[in-house]
Protein backbone atom coordinates (compact mmCIF):
# COMPACT_ATOMS: atom_id res chain seq x y z
CA UNK A 1 0.00 0.00 0.00
CA UNK A 2 2.52 2.26 0.91
CA UNK A 3 4.52 1.81 -2.30
CA UNK A 4 0.92 2.50 -4.01
CA UNK A 5 0.57 6.09 -2.60
CA UNK A 6 4.31 7.14 -2.67
CA UNK A 7 4.86 7.26 1.24
CA UNK A 8 7.47 6.44 3.53
CA UNK A 9 5.99 6.22 7.02
CA UNK A 10 2.88 6.38 8.60
CA UNK A 11 3.79 9.83 9.24
CA UNK A 12 4.10 10.58 5.41
CA UNK A 13 0.43 9.07 5.63
CA UNK A 14 -0.35 11.29 8.61
CA UNK A 15 0.97 14.57 6.06
CA UNK A 16 -1.16 13.60 3.30
CA UNK A 17 -4.59 12.60 5.60
CA UNK A 18 -6.08 13.70 8.15
CA UNK A 19 -4.83 12.41 11.66
CA UNK A 20 -7.79 11.20 12.73
CA UNK A 21 -8.40 9.23 9.78
CA UNK A 22 -4.94 7.68 9.91
CA UNK A 23 -5.27 6.62 13.54
CA UNK A 24 -8.87 4.93 12.90
CA UNK A 25 -7.19 3.27 9.96
CA UNK A 26 -4.30 2.37 11.90
CA UNK A 27 -6.71 0.82 14.37
CA UNK A 28 -8.19 -1.28 11.66
CA UNK A 29 -5.08 -2.71 10.72
CA UNK A 30 -3.86 -3.20 14.08
CA UNK A 31 -7.28 -5.43 14.63
CA UNK A 32 -7.29 -7.30 11.68
CA UNK A 33 -3.99 -8.55 11.89
CA UNK A 34 -4.41 -9.44 15.60
CA UNK A 35 -7.63 -11.51 14.69
CA UNK A 36 -7.58 -15.15 15.11
CA UNK A 37 -8.92 -17.26 12.95
CA UNK A 38 -10.46 -20.30 13.84
CA UNK A 39 -9.17 -23.95 13.24
CA UNK A 40 -11.63 -27.18 14.12
CA UNK A 41 -10.71 -30.84 13.41
CA UNK A 42 -13.39 -33.35 12.82
CA UNK A 43 -13.03 -36.72 12.12
CA UNK A 44 -14.86 -37.20 8.83
CA UNK A 45 -13.18 -40.32 7.32
CA UNK A 46 -16.04 -42.16 7.06
CA UNK A 47 -18.63 -39.87 6.34
CA UNK A 48 -20.13 -40.16 2.69
CA UNK A 49 -20.18 -36.45 1.85
CA UNK A 50 -17.63 -34.85 4.93
CA UNK A 51 -18.61 -31.41 4.03
CA UNK A 52 -22.29 -31.45 4.36
CA UNK A 53 -21.70 -33.75 7.76
CA UNK A 54 -18.90 -30.75 9.04
CA UNK A 55 -22.13 -28.16 8.01
CA UNK A 56 -24.43 -29.84 9.55
CA UNK A 57 -22.42 -30.26 12.66
CA UNK A 58 -21.75 -26.58 12.65
CA UNK A 59 -25.71 -25.66 12.07
CA UNK A 60 -26.37 -28.08 15.04
CA UNK A 61 -23.71 -26.48 17.39
CA UNK A 62 -25.14 -23.09 17.01
CA UNK A 63 -29.16 -23.94 17.26
CA UNK A 64 -28.23 -25.91 20.18
CA UNK A 65 -26.76 -22.33 21.48
CA UNK A 66 -22.90 -23.41 21.71
CA UNK A 67 -20.89 -20.22 20.50
CA UNK A 68 -18.61 -21.65 18.15
CA UNK A 69 -15.13 -19.17 19.09
CA UNK A 70 -11.23 -19.93 19.18
CA UNK A 71 -11.43 -20.29 23.02
CA UNK A 72 -10.90 -23.76 24.15
CA UNK A 73 -9.72 -26.01 27.37
CA UNK A 74 -7.10 -27.19 24.84
CA UNK A 75 -5.22 -24.82 22.34
CA UNK A 76 -5.60 -26.81 18.88
CA UNK A 77 -1.93 -25.78 18.14
CA UNK A 78 -0.53 -27.04 20.82
CA UNK A 79 -0.08 -30.68 19.38
CA UNK A 80 2.77 -29.55 16.85
CA UNK A 81 4.75 -27.71 19.42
Amino acid sequence: MRAHLGLKDVDDLKRKYASEYVDRLLGLCERMASYRIPVYFMDLDDEENPLERAAEIFILTNRAGQRITNESSCSPTSQWS
